[in-house]
């Protein structure tokens, strides 16, 4: 199994993958997700955003993806300069060993941009994810509530 960085070739073979994701979210908060189809300008506008898909392929095939970004934190009154490697979300139809392979790939893509500390984002309807993230090692870092104001 290979990881690289999509394209926005690849926005194709990246649906089926970003809709699983897309959907859970957008049915659990349907206020603030849309349910849509990742198109080649929508992939475009993420990687322009500053976020990239890093891929797993296998047998020429995407069987994964995990969603990251860099953050810069500038020093500021209330902030030490820091550099973070978010993982926003991931999504896979290969193997078992198909997270570790991509996960390994972003810590390995921090390292080399000079970055420490990981952080990845679980939303709360997706226990499952939060108790599997808790399982390797991650800690919560913060937590924000939401209420509805009608």
């Amino acid at each position: 199994m290979q990881t690289r960085f999509a394209t926005a070739e690849d926005h194709a073979a990246l649906a089926s993958l970003y809709a699983m994701v897309q959907d859970s979210h957008a049915s659990a908060y349907p206020h603030m997700f849309k349910h849509n189809h990742l198109t080649r300008e929508g992939l475009e506008e993420l990687i322009a955003s500053g976020l990239q898909f890093l891929v797993a392929e296998q047998n020429g095939r995407i069987v994964g993806y995990v969603l990251i970004q860099v953050l810069d934190q500038p020093d500021d009154f209330e902030h030490h300069a820091h550099k973070a490697l978010l993982i926003h979300n991931m999504a896979m139809n290969g193997g078992s060993n198909t997270a570790d392979v991509l996960l390994n790939a972003a810590y390995d893509y921090g390292r080399a941009q000079g970055i420490s500390d990981v952080q990845l984002e679980v939303w709360a309807f997706n226990s499952g994810v939060e108790r599997w993230v808790k399982s390797m090692g991650y800690k919560p870092l913060r937590t924000r509530y939401t209420m509805n104001l009608k």
